[in-house]
């Protein structure tokens, strides 16, 4: 486990902070410990250091840091080290803490340009992840972080119109980053939306889209709505 750039990783509504955590195995003997530095706005702002403790020729590792859910972007990177020395093995950029939501539905939740632009409401700190696709391999096809969009169907980052919108009331109140991932598609009926109960993130149907890109951006434990 690791951040991807451009993250937004739920807050914790009590503490209004989010943990970034990596998590993983170390099969060398030669590295002794990690460090994780972490920026804000590209300031140091903590480190974190573990040691390495093997068993059977393997180190596993869990190593995080808090960020707090803010209009600020966090760096992260991850080294291994052998004594003095740091080898960079990953890094994320532009990280951040905030509030996830979800649409679906017909025409009027896809929202797409048919009489003037949405794109005044484009924020770096609204975010989406993936494309709304309507096949699976489409779907897989996009598996980052993007700043949402809101005119162009089947766009990477495309929320909608009202999405757009929606998701720009919510950061300027609440003045904390903010994700929407969209997966309506129009003039389908109720059956469309229905979930495979056998395969739940089945990438052929639409519930299961949605549902792997939730499960693919970090956020199944942290959708407000």
């Amino acid at each position: 486990a690791a951040p991807t750039n451009s993250q937004l990783y739920p807050r914790d509504r009590q503490t209004g902070c989010a943990v970034v955590a990596y998590r993983g195995a170390v099969s060398s003997p030669a590295y002794d410990a990690l460090l994780l530095e972490v920026t804000r706005n590209g300031t140091a702002y903590t480190n974190v250091t573990q040691p390495l403790v093997f068993s059977g020729g393997v180190a596993t590792f869990n190593i995080s840091a808090a960020i707090l859910a803010e209009l600020v972007n966090y760096g992260f990177t991850l080294y291994l080290c052998a004594g003095a020395s740091q080898y960079q093995i990953s890094a994320a950029a532009n990280v951040v803490a905030g509030d996830a939501y979800l649409i679906n539905g017909q025409s009027n939740a896809e929202a797409i340009l048919y009489s003037g632009s949405a794109s005044a409401n484009a924020h770096a700190f609204l975010r989406s992840f993936g494309a709304p696709a309507n096949s699976a391999a489409g779907t897989t096809a996009d598996l980052a972080w993007h700043q949402a969009v809101g005119d162009t169907r089947y766009a990477s980052g495309m929320v909608g119109q009202w999405g757009l919108k929606f998701g720009r009331r919510l950061l300027d109140y609440y003045q904390i980053p903010i994700a929407i991932i969209n997966a309506a598609e129009p003039g389908q009926p109720i059956t469309y939306f229905q979930r495979n109960d056998a395969i739940p993130a089945d990438p052929g149907t639409n519930y299961g889209r949605l549902l792997y890109r939730v499960q693919c951006a970090g956020l199944t434990n942290g959708i407000r709505a």
